[in-house]
């Protein structure tokens, strides 16, 4: 049976800013105010210490817990621990006489200061029974248990940033290196989204954030863009190869930045607030590794020709993860662009990470194609949709991609994406780039009604690791997972190419590849 729970939360006694930062230390790096370990007794007799055991492991950062097999986790907030909760259970016909037994964590009373250090050193809730077989027993002393307290008697309680009475303030982040086709669909698309209205019960306003200039400038910009409006998270958003500063702004401002589409995503594993589909080039740069150390070993030489940052990066994973075969790197110079490849042989295999207007350079120079084994192009800097090659090229041709062949992608469209673009009045001529913005709102919407009206940003980014699955609105990839403490949802892909005889049709010609 559903029900609805109302807390209400007491005004915390003010705690000292270095009482509440000693308790987040013993909570998030199980380290004591004096420098020693944090340690438990567990069931079975089980010990940990320091990290391993610090509340956050089971509790995580936004303390609203979750499940551990079959046992609930429950939350352990300032407005959740300290409070009584109350429950409203819904009135139906007929079910006056039935009697409703709440969850243990939603009949206790409310804990005090001295309730709360009796349940963590010895077990019993603030009703005096005992909790469950997953909660430890920690030895705190007064100073430990009085900084703990503080530090959950402020965790996610008081005013999110951009949520209002019935206004939700999100922001999409455009950088000046995105291409200008990718700019325009991402911010068509959230727009009539955001107009839609609904999302988390709240009308939504888009705030657009532009930025410009060198990549130097662009932190000083976004914290100029918060200032002036704080919003509750990033959705999507277009960049190209320098997304860094970005994401050093959404880690320091604790901003959830969602699902951008960049052609390198700088992923880091402390990410907390960062979330990709796919790191873009990074990742097919690892593909090709595999590809052509465990699928086609290349017998004569790899030629990699490099334009630009990103095709750099590419290349240098290539060169270190293929050590001992026969790899050349070349820079891109389109007045050399056929002299660039005269030289390749039948056994050779040419590997551009060129964009686009780059390789239209290149085909009409050499119409004929190049006399090598294959051609591997990025799938994310040179897209096969935006290309048009001859039969020439065609034949030789592969694309590195961690998203769905055309065909698949249109499958799972029809379900969603087509009926809501058309409803919207959105042209589906880019609907690849399309099926991004939208699995990046889908997946944001869903998170919400997961939440059940708790506006809390670290418990976004930790219920987006449920989220996000293989579901038809992640159609756009060839597959997503995330699981706690993941921030990258595409885990591998394959080569796409034109399908033999008549090289018309786009399909998959690998195996899936998984680095």
């Amino acid at each position: 049976m559903a029900c609805t729970v109302a807390v209400l939360l007491p005004l915390p006694a003010r705690a000292a800013p270095d009482e509440v930062a000693l308790g987040e230390r013993i909570y998030r790096e199980g380290i004591l105010p004096d420098g020693s370990l944090l340690a438990y007794r567990g069931a079975g007799g089980t010990e940990m210490t320091g990290r391993q055991a610090a509340c956050v492991q089971c509790h995580r950062r936004s303390g609203m817990g979750g499940r551990e097999g079959r046992f609930l986790v429950p939350p352990i907030s300032g407005p959740a621990l300290f409070s009584r909760p109350q429950v409203n259970w819904p009135q139906r016909a007929g079910s006056a006489n039935v009697v409703v037994v709440p969850l243990r964590h939603l009949s206790r009373d409310a804990y005090d200061d001295e309730s709360f250090v009796r349940a963590v050193t010895t077990g019993v809730d603030a009703s005096g029974r005992p909790l469950n077989a997953l909660m430890p027993r920690y030895d705190l002393d007064e100073r430990s248990a009085d900084a703990l307290a503080a530090y959950l008697r402020q965790l996610s309680a008081g005013p999110v940033p951009g949520v209002h009475a019935q206004t939700l303030h999100l922001a999409t982040i455009v950088t000046p290196d995105a291409d200008p086709v990718r700019s325009r669909t991402v911010v068509a698309t959230l727009g009539a989204w955001a107009a839609q209205g609904g999302i988390g019960r709240r009308d939504a306003t888009l705030h657009v954030w532009r930025l410009e200039g060198p990549a130097a400038t662009w932190s000083d910009q976004l914290r100029e863009h918060y200032r002036r409006q704080p919003v509750f998270a990033a959705i999507s958003g277009a960049g190209g190869t320098h997304w860094q500063p970005v994401r050093d702004f959404c880690e320091e401002a604790a901003l959830p930045c969602l699902f951008p589409i960049v052609d390198l995503a700088p992923s880091d594993p402390g990410d907390f607030y960062s979330f990709y589909f796919s790191d873009g080039i990074a990742l097919e740069a690892r593909m090709l590794v595999k590809y052509l150390r465990d699928y086609q070993t290349p017998s004569g030489r790899i030629v990699q020709l490099v334009a630009d940052a990103a095709g750099e990066g590419a290349a240098g994973t290539l060169v270190a993860g293929l050590a001992g075969q026969r790899v050349e790197t070349r820079r891109w110079t389109p007045e050399r662009a056929a002299e660039l490849i005269a030289d390749l042989g039948p056994d050779d295999v040419l590997v551009a990470w060129l964009r686009p207007h780059m390789m239209r350079t290149l085909t009409a120079a050499l119409p004929a194609g190049p006399d090598c084994r294959l051609v591997l192009l990025s799938g994310q800097m040179a897209p096969i949709e935006r290309l048009v090659l001859a039969d020439a090229w065609r034949q030789r041709a592969r694309w590195l991609s961690s998203r769905s062949d055309p065909r698949r992608l249109h499958g799972t469209a029809v379900l969603g994406l087509v009926p809501w673009a058309r409803h919207h009045g959105l042209s589906l001529d880019e609907e690849p780039l399309l099926a991004e913005v939208y699995a990046a709102t889908y997946f944001f919407n869903d998170a919400l009604a997961r939440m059940r009206g708790v506006w809390n940003r670290d418990y976004l980014a930790e219920t987006l690791e449920q989220a996000v699955d293989n579901r038809p609105a992640g159609g756009a990839f060839f597959g997503l997972s995330l699981a706690a403490g993941q921030r990258v949802a595409a885990k591998g892909g394959h080569l796409l190419g034109y399908a033999p005889p008549d090289l018309t049709t786009i399909a998959a010609l690998s195996p899936r590849i998984v680095p």
